[in-house]
């Protein structure tokens, strides 16, 4: 039972991006381009910040948690930011920032696949591999989303002196919390932070419309 439920696991990691990609289209008509652009970005960022964290010396795990909730922080929503910022200006809108998300939120998706495959026929898989993962998927794409949307918004009203170093902080808190808590714990304070963030990206929004 522990392999059919690793299966689906990353099953489900990898039909995400694809399925919300073509739902997303077709509800807002926005492009697929900022998805496809999102995937090599996200490449770099992490290639960078990898090497640079194998550089470091050992640390405590909380530190080093923190350490490395910041490092992909400002490389993932700074990559982000520039890609945005300077090869997608004129796709500056939070339909197009949610397209976007869908791709880099792919990259991500196909190394957490690969891991739930891998523990397939080893027997050591957790037995709620399968209701983690579903939680982890969802509440990482509406993160991720919500963030991007968090950043275009600072881009189109120039006020990205706030808008980054926030969307980094969000990143980094997240990252952290993810591992420096028991699995519970942990659950609940990324469910209320990506809450907390849709609903900033919701207001955000609204407030530039009016």
């Amino acid at each position: 039972m522990k392999d059919v439920s690793c299966f689906l696991a990353g099953a489900a990691w990898l039909m995400l991006a694809p399925a919300a990609l073509i739902y997303w289209h077709k509800r807002t008509r926005t492009p697929f381009f900022p998805a496809f652009i999102a995937l090599p970005v996200c490449f770099a960022a992490f290639f960078f910040a990898g090497i640079i964290r194998s550089g470091f010396g050992s640390i405590s795990f909380v530190l080093a948690c923190i350490r490395n909730g910041l490092l992909y922080g400002v490389f993932e929503e700074g990559a982000k930011f520039l890609a945005l910022r300077f090869a997608l200006m004129e796709y500056a809108t939070a339909s197009n920032a949610v397209t976007y998300s869908i791709g880099h939120g792919a990259y991500e998706s196909f190394g957490a696949a690969v891991s739930c495959f891998a523990l397939i026929g080893k027997g050591t898989a957790s037995p709620y591999i399968l209701p983690l993962n579903l939680w982890a998927v969802t509440e990482g794409t509406l993160s991720c989303a919500a963030v991007t949307v968090i950043i275009v918004y600072g881009i189109r009203t120039n006020k990205s002196r706030y808008t980054l170093p926030a969307a980094i902080a969000l990143h980094a808190v997240s990252n952290a919390a993810g591992h420096m808590f028991i699995t519970p714990v942990a659950i609940t304070l990324r469910s209320l932070q990506t809450a907390g963030e849709c609903y900033a990206a919701y207001r955000l929004e609204n407030r530039d419309k009016k």
